[in-house]
């Protein structure tokens, strides 16, 4: 499949429902660390 070898990149809704699905954050899906500091607006 594509994505396994990244010729492809998920979208959004595509990753919207893998955390559906799996019951988790896109932080999860997407390997981000969970102590990560968000700018301030």
């Amino acid at each position: 499949m594509d994505y396994e070898k990244r010729r492809t990149q998920y979208k959004v809704d595509d990753i919207i429902k893998l955390c559906l699905y799996y019951g988790v954050s896109a932080n999860y899906i997407l390997g981000l660390p969970q102590d990560l500091d968000y700018p301030k607006r």
